[in-house]
């Protein structure tokens, strides 16, 4: 099998697996089923959590057309799953030039941490294949700028700031098709006042006791099922703003279960810490992740120092 073959071929049954449909494999080409395996692995993963957001973005787009993931989180599983998928490609899309798949991808991943049902890998991200940002086939002259003009190249610039045909803001992409920012917001249930932040999950939401000065609660998120429902939910996101600021701190909480487990993958740096005796995830000194009284914690800020960021997570507790 050549470059390109493995390629349709991993695409399209990598794609059948993510909703739910698991060809028989017959392929006798070693590497493809090295390739397949490990895309099952990391498509059984929730990668959708601060996956290099401007990198993975691109590529998520570039070779599966896949989602990005709202805010770099979100709830569904076959979001999680096409997420996962885009690492596979992130970690191991320079594979296919190799004569040992193995050998390449184990030159790929850098660093590995597991805490609890959280997981880290570190990759090594090429600059020549970080930069790429060419639209796919299938989404060419579906996407414009604010003024109307077409978009022809994915930009760090451009990537959020995107338009449909007639005007409407794209918020991202869900199975190679576009999400409109206000078919996000229809998915989605806004809370505004602290004091319902536990209204609507099945486990208790814990407000951080400490915040950077100026730093209030802004808004929590909670997400809808297919039936539009959001009580007793898994999952909330929580925002805080300082209004001098640009910089959001951005909280998720989980119940922690087989459901709920994810994994970050990006070429951040990764190192284990301690956050109230227990083992937690420092990710590019600006994130914290960690799992504590049946809860999965994800806090990110930038803009204040690993101690300041380190005194916030205490807190919660």
């Amino acid at each position: 099998m050549n470059k390109k073959h493995i390629e349709s071929k991993f695409s399209s049954d990598i794609e059948d697996y993510i909703d739910g449909v698991e060809k028989i494999n017959t392929c006798k080409n070693k590497e493809y089923n090295e390739l397949f395996k490990l895309g099952k692995t990391l498509a059984n993963k929730d990668f959708s959590k601060k996956v290099n957001k401007s990198y993975v973005y691109e590529k998520c787009l570039e070779n599966i057309n896949k989602k990005k993931g709202e805010d770099n989180m979100k709830k569904s599983n076959i979001l999680m799953k096409a997420a996962a998928a885009a690492v596979v490609f992130v970690v191991a899309g320079a594979a296919f030039m190799q004569t040992s798949f193995a050998k390449d991808f184990s030159e790929k991943i850098l660093k590995q941490i597991s805490v609890g049902r959280i997981s880290a890998v570190k990759v090594q991200v090429e600059e020549s294949v970080k930069n790429k940002g060419a639209v796919p086939e299938n989404l060419k002259g579906k996407l414009f700028d604010k003024n109307g003009k077409a978009i022809t190249k994915l930009t760090k610039e451009n990537k959020d700031q995107l338009y449909t045909k007639d005007g409407e803001k794209i918020s991202d992409f869900s199975n190679g098709k576009i999400v409109t920012v206000k078919e996000r917001d229809e998915s989605r249930h806004i809370i505004t006042d602290v004091k319902d932040v536990n209204k609507y999950t099945c486990f208790k939401v814990t407000l951080p006791a400490y915040l950077p000065s100026g730093y209030k609660f802004d808004r929590a998120v909670l997400y809808k099922d297919n039936k539009g429902n959001f009580n007793n939910n898994k999952y909330i996101t929580m925002y805080f703003k300082n209004p001098k600021k640009s910089n959001e701190m951005f909280l998720q909480e989980r119940l922690s279960c087989e459901e709920t487990k994810y994994s970050m993958a990006g070429d951040d740096d990764i190192k284990k810490i301690k956050i109230n005796n227990v083992n937690a995830i420092l990710s590019g000194g600006r994130s914290i992740d960690w799992e504590y009284n049946k809860c999965l914690y994800g806090l990110i800020l930038k803009g204040v120092s690993v101690n300041e960021l380190e005194k916030i997570a205490e807190s919660i507790k």
